[in-house]
């Protein structure tokens, strides 16, 4: 399943306008957005054994995680180069937004930007209940302490999933793909429903709020109208800085010399 996401991935780049529009007005985003309300990360209670797929030696949430990643990745494709709104609007149609913040706060939770008690079944009614299970004292911790005391707030959020080593970087970058789905469709927002979306991610999560807002970039890309030949419009893209280049660009002099 996840190679045949990839496949549909590297199809739609370019971008590939004829096969972005067979698979918005398809069943595919129809599909997508079931997955995304079905796939959930799983506590095992750190019994490894369980944990694992029988079929290949890995961990069934890293399973879950690169399916995920591999559908995000995926719609983030067909938005590419969506100039006219359209691919947004039939994403908008068939995928909910509740769906894509229930995944968003379920990577956020895991984390330690997000506290238990803030419960993403509100937004995604078919939430796992499951993930309540894991002690919401780290969570709770700002990510202001230091260092190493942040990241042990990070270890405890995540205790009881069963993932493999270096698997943070994979749920970041999901949270993050999440984040800029979002960001991306509020640029052809008429309805005011992903405003709301992020609205509602401001109030009940400012902390997470924060973590993406100051990571998060973005740079425009004139791109010309499809259907107009000449008329030119300017394409907003989301990326991600990492906290070692913005340590560099606030507190290098070096860099700020250059």
């Amino acid at each position: 399943a996840m190679q045949i996401v990839d496949a549909l991935s590297e199809a739609v780049q370019g971008p590939n306008y004829q096969t972005q529009d067979y698979l918005t007005g398809g069943n595919f985003l129809v599909i997508a957005n079931r997955l995304f309300s079905m796939l959930h990360y799983v506590p095992f209670g750190g019994d490894h054994e369980h944990s694992k797929s029988r079929r290949m030696d890995i961990y069934m949430n890293d399973c879950i995680c690169w399916l995920k990643l591999s559908l995000l990745r995926c719609c983030m494709a067909l938005l590419e180069g969506c100039v006219d709104g359209r691919q947004a609007e039939n994403m908008m149609q068939f995928v909910e937004l509740r769906n894509v913040q229930a995944q968003l706060l379920e990577c956020g939770t895991l984390l330690g930007f997000v506290p238990r008690t803030v419960d993403s079944s509100q937004s995604a009614t078919t939430d796992s209940a499951s993930t309540t299970n894991v002690s919401t004292t780290a969570s709770r911790r700002r990510p202001r302490c230091p260092k190493k005391a942040w990241e042990k707030c990070q270890r405890e959020a995540i205790a009881g999933f069963c993932f493999s080593e270096g698997k943070k970087q994979s749920l970041e970058e999901e949270m993050f793909t999440c984040w800029f789905m979002l960001l991306s469709l509020a640029e052809f927002d008429k309805s005011g429903a992903v405003h709301e979306t992020l609205q509602q991610i401001h109030l009940e999560c400012p902390k997470l709020e924060r973590h993406l807002q100051e990571a998060t970039y973005d740079v425009e890309l004139v791109r010309a109208r499809r259907s107009k030949r000449g008329e030119k419009v300017v394409e907003r893209v989301f990326f991600r800085v990492t906290d070692k280049v913005r340590e560099l660009v606030m507190h290098g002099a070096h860099f700020r010399e250059k």
